[in-house]
């Protein structure tokens, strides 16, 4: 399955009020009778959108906008490949891979867990002790949605970086401030390219890299006395429920200032792996 023959049979051209165009005429030979008018038109060396060229000469006005093989004689290996080149504002439906990404800013509210009021500082009952009602806030994130048409759609890249924040430094934004949803892809047709996707990438950030870190109680039915783990005694009697502890592990006296531990729930992963270094953001 080779190419045996390529010859030019013909070149004209002629410009009018469409622009230039020209067309070129190829004999192919092949070495199969199973090679088709695909095989015969890849051997031409010509593909749908090719700017004009031959010789010395060239003229990007013109681009290939139809490209016909036809067999000739009964040997089927022989085969006829005419190239014509013309406007291609005039012929060539758009492509959709050249069209710029989709950039939208806005917000999302979400509510979430606090232990601290809007001044900072902690919210205790009357007697300094965390409720046991989980205490709610409203709040919103930045929110930033790059929408972008793709020749495939990498599902395993998609699996690696879903809900995750960013390693490193990315597009400006500290480690870890940025939060990468699910990618969502959505498949497509076009006339010139055929399949496509339309892939969604929506980003939510965060001040600071603590914020998507979950605060728990230092709190426990155990302490720490001297490195040894003992059980709080409360009362006169075992602790049957969690009280609050020092961040070193000692039980917190009453009236003590709770301690919160912060703790990071979410991986992180190689936002550069998306390819987006070129979408302009602002």
């Amino acid at each position: 399955m080779a190419l045996v023959r390529k010859q030019v049979l013909s070149v004209t051209g002629g410009e009018d009020a469409k622009g230039p165009h020209y067309t070129i005429v190829y004999a192919i030979t092949t070495d199969d009778a199973a090679d088709g008018p695909g095989k015969a038109r890849d051997y031409s060396g010509w593909s749908y959108g090719d700017s004009y060229t031959w010789g010395n000469e060239s003229d990007s006005r013109a681009v290939a906008i139809r490209i016909q093989e036809q067999p000739v004689g009964s040997s089927k290996l022989d085969w006829q490949v005419t190239v014509e080149f013309g406007d291609p504002g005039l012929q060539r439906p758009d492509n959709p891979l050249a069209e710029p990404p989709t950039v939208e800013w806005g917000y999302e509210d979400r509510q979430f867990e606090t232990v601290y009021d809007v001044n900072g500082d902690p919210i205790l009952n009357a007697a300094g002790d965390r409720y046991d009602e989980i205490v709610y806030a409203d709040d919103f994130r930045r929110k930033l949605t790059i929408t972008r048409n793709e020749a495939s759609f990498d599902r395993t890249t998609a699996d690696a970086l879903g809900n995750r924040l960013n390693v490193a430094a990315w597009r400006g934004y500290a480690a870890k401030t940025v939060k990468l949803k699910p990618i969502i892809a959505r498949d497509a047709y076009n006339a010139f390219i055929g399949q496509y996707w339309v892939v969604t990438y929506e980003f939510t950030f965060a001040p600071i890299a603590s914020d998507w870190k979950r605060p728990i109680l230092e709190a426990g039915i155990y302490e720490l006395v001297s490195s040894a783990k003992k059980r709080i005694i409360v009362d006169g009697k075992p602790a049957a429920w969690p009280v609050p502890l020092k961040a070193n592990g000692e039980h917190l006296p009453a009236g003590g200032t709770p301690v919160y531990r912060l703790w990071e729930l979410l991986y992180t992963a190689d936002f550069d792996l998306l390819n987006l270094g070129s979408v302009a953001l602002d």
